[in-house]
């Protein structure tokens, strides 16, 4: 538990409420300034979290987006024990980058490739990027407003808003069409497999 302290600390994060870290100077990232968009959440478990903190901080420098983490190692065993609700189960770190489909294409890519040897646990209300087990994307709010947008959590994904993301525009298909042949499957979650 102290590691992670000392990881929030020398990276000057700090605990802001009950459950979730920003970084001191929220001034040195950019934060999308939309009331709802694409969030990106990077799941972790108490077995890996070191790793996909550290790796996000060194990948950060470069990319400034804003974010939040999970503030403490006991509050990550309650996101993912369900405790704290079934939509934040997984939630280790929560970016909010810039509403640019460019911007959000790119860094999703760069966060798959920098991940992608890694498995973690299912984010239930997310879409997973890929095939990623630590990379998931949701369209949300990014500050409630129910005037404006009543946030389910529930992995809806507006049909404008996919055609901006590369990775979602591939056809999903319930049965498997007949000239297609089935060699391997790679994964399989609540929400359905990878083959």
């Amino acid at each position: 538990m102290k590691e992670f302290d000392t990881i929030l600390k020398e990276n000057d994060i700090v605990a802001k409420n009950d459950y979730w870290a920003y970084p001191n100077n929220m001034k040195l990232y950019q934060y999308s300034s939309k009331k709802v968009g694409i969030k990106i959440h990077l799941s972790a478990t108490v077995l890996n979290y070191k790793v996909i903190v550290k790796r996000f901080l060194k990948w950060n420098i470069k990319y400034k987006v804003g974010f939040k983490v999970s503030k403490s190692l006991k509050v990550l065993e309650e996101l993912n024990s369900g405790v704290l609700g079934y939509s934040q189960t997984g939630k280790f770190l929560t970016l909010y980058p810039i509403q640019n489909s460019k911007y959000i294409n790119k860094i999703l890519i760069s966060l798959y490739k920098m991940y992608n040897d890694i498995n973690s646990v299912d984010i239930p209300s997310d879409t997973p990027f890929l095939n990623s087990s630590v990379v998931y994307i949701r369209y949300g709010e990014f500050k409630p407003n129910h005037k404006f947008y009543t946030d389910n959590r529930d992995g809806y994904i507006p049909q404008n808003i996919k055609r901006k993301i590369t990775a979602l525009n591939f056809t999903s298909y319930f049965t498997i069409p007949k000239h297609f042949k089935i060699l391997n499957m790679i994964r399989k979650s609540s929400k359905g497999g990878v083959f």
